[in-house]
């Protein structure tokens, strides 16, 4: 039955090939955000596929866009299922970093914000995984949230630079260059949670209601402000997401599932490299070498996959 069920999973998983490689990705429910390398032929761009109403939409950012002595593209891209904002880097040992956001209804993209460094220097400029209650970014210490609207529903200051950023469970995860993982209500007047972890410890993180789930060098965890709860004990696991218990990670060429209930550990789907993940309550969306796959959650299940969907 499950190689009957793998097959038939297989025959449901939808995907498209871009024209150029994929530099960053994000899921939220069923909304898929690209970013597209520049090439010779094309400017860098953002394409948002909804896989439910089988629409791709593309966004570019105005104004030509000619190659540079250390290059140009997109680092990061968020979506909280139709509102995308990708951060756009271009420039020679200054680099300039632009924040951009549009959406199907108002697809001339918008800047947000503007920074520029050396090309050496860490990037002034953060972006964050999306969620359904918003989009995060930070500039320095300083933390956004756009909500589903267009309108900032959070604006807080973090204790250090701010390195990575997730929302989840109306909350949004901020991770600092000391350590510390802090997760913060997007509710004002809400507790702060600080999970105190050593310097470089946390690669990367969702955050749940039931605690945040971080990705260390020894594996996976679930993390509480009273202990953390290995899941997954495989040095090298990526973490791709958490939903009601079900965890979604990669493993080399492979896609990997974990529920907590069971303790079950099993092979979903296998990719080419370069393979990217994301994972969450609705799907499963991931890049194998050049194509872009996305499985329904009924789907997100073991079974013996190929490579491609």
């Amino acid at each position: 039955m499950l190689a009957v069920g793998g097959a038939a999973a297989r025959a449901f998983d939808r995907g498209w090939t871009p024209p150029a490689p994929v530099t960053a990705l994000d899921e939220t429910a069923a909304g898929i955000a690209t970013a597209l390398a520049w090439t010779p032929r094309s400017c860098e761009s953002v394409v948002l596929w909804e896989p439910d109403f089988f629409a791709r939409r593309t966004f570019r950012a105005p104004g030509p866009c000619p190659q540079t002595s250390t290059g140009r593209g997109i680092s990061a891209v968020a979506t909280d299922s139709r509102r995308v904002v990708w951060l756009a880097y271009v420039g020679g040992n200054t680099r300039e970093y632009t924040l951009w956001t549009a959406t199907p209804t108002q697809r001339a993209p918008q800047r947000l914000r503007f920074a520029a460094a050396d090309v050496d220097a860490p990037p002034p400029l953060v972006l964050g995984n999306g969620g359904e209650s918003g989009i995060p970014y930070a500039l320095g210490r300083d933390v956004f949230v756009i909500g589903p609207s267009g309108a900032r529903v959070l604006a807080w200051r973090a204790p250090a630079r701010v390195t990575r950023l997730a929302v989840g469970a109306a909350s949004v995860g901020v991770l600092v260059e000391t350590g510390h993982l802090l997760v913060v209500p997007l509710k004002r007047g809400g507790r702060v949670t600080d999970l105190d972890y050593a310097r470089g410890f946390v690669r990367a993180f969702r955050v749940a209601a039931v605690g945040a789930v971080v990705e260390t060098p020894s594996g996976i965890e679930l993390r509480r402000a009273s202990r953390a709860t290995p899941l997954v004990k495989r040095p090298g696991a990526r973490l791709a997401g958490f939903a009601d218990g079900q965890l979604v990670y990669t493993l080399g060429h492979q896609i990997r599932e974990f529920l907590r209930s069971s303790g079950r550990d099993a092979l979903i789907r296998r990719g080419f490299a370069p393979l990217t993940t994301e994972f969450d309550r609705r799907g499963m969306a991931w890049v194998s070498g050049r194509r872009v796959c996305w499985a329904t959650r009924v789907f997100v299940d073991p079974g013996p996959h190929a490579g491609t969907c």
